[in-house]
């Protein structure tokens, strides 16, 4: 992780379960890490609680991702006070039980907006940050997979998420940038807030192996490029979408 240290990682959905447990772990492989949520005040213990090991390191900016002039502004604040995005892990995300044949259109389009639209904003600002700076850089989107197999909407979404993987990859190859893109996608997990658990407790599924799955994928060389990553607890019985 030599490579990545002191470099700017911005999460979104930072406040807690992955996006949170993901923050502690490129803290502590030595990256500057800005943690975005529309929850600042859960990120606000969470700083407290790294800024005597990490100070000046950790960053909390409020932004709802659906709302793109908030996104944009995020993305420009990091550029002018950080110098950049190098890694961006696009966490952010929301999941609902919504009917393919009685949902409510209000309802598709806000799973949309989060979960691929605001997903691909980010990507976007963060891919020019990237590009104005020639930096060899990362964006990993953890797509979570359906807690709940009919959730199908959602699951539509997921999928959606995977095909923009494989096209922001050709279209990052095309423009010849340094930059991979990856897709992180977990089975069925635990996404505790920090109302329902202390800072320092054990890690459960989600805690553990997600961020060394992100952590492996920055490890590896430049000219490797990790499509996809699918991650279940084992003994998972739910049969996820392909």
């Amino acid at each position: 992780m030599e490579q990545w240290k002191d470099r700017v990682a911005v999460i979104t959905g930072a406040s807690a379960g992955i996006g949170r447990s993901v923050a502690v772990a490129l803290l502590e492989a030595g990256l500057i890490v800005v943690a975005i949520d529309e929850r600042p005040d859960l990120l606000k213990n969470f700083a407290e609680f790294y800024s005597v090991s990490h100070s000046g390191r950790f960053h909390i900016r409020r932004c709802d991702v659906s709302d793109d002039d908030e996104t944009v502004a995020v993305f420009q604040w990091v550029e002018r006070t950080l110098g950049g995005v190098d890694v961006l892990i696009n966490n952010a995300s929301v999941e609902g039980s919504v009917s393919l044949l009685d949902g409510e259109v209000s309802e598709w389009r806000n799973l949309l907006d989060v979960n691929v639209v605001a997903l691909n904003l980010c990507t976007r600002e963060a891919v020019r940050s990237m590009r104005r700076r020639d930096a060899h850089g990362h964006i990993i989107h953890i797509n979570r997979y359906p807690s709940d197999p009919s959730h199908h909407f959602f699951g539509a979404a997921r999928l959606l998420v995977k095909a923009l993987t494989e096209g922001l990859r050709q279209e990052l190859r095309d423009c010849g940038s340094h930059i991979r893109i990856t897709s992180i996608s977990p089975g069925l997990v635990d996404d505790t807030s920090d109302s329902d658990r202390g800072l320092v407790e054990k890690p459960n599924f989600s805690d553990q192996n997600v961020p060394s799955a992100v952590l492996y994928v920055l490890k590896t060389p430049p000219r490797v490029q990790v499509q996809d990553i699918i991650l279940k607890p084992s003994g998972e019985t739910t049969c996820l979408p392909l």
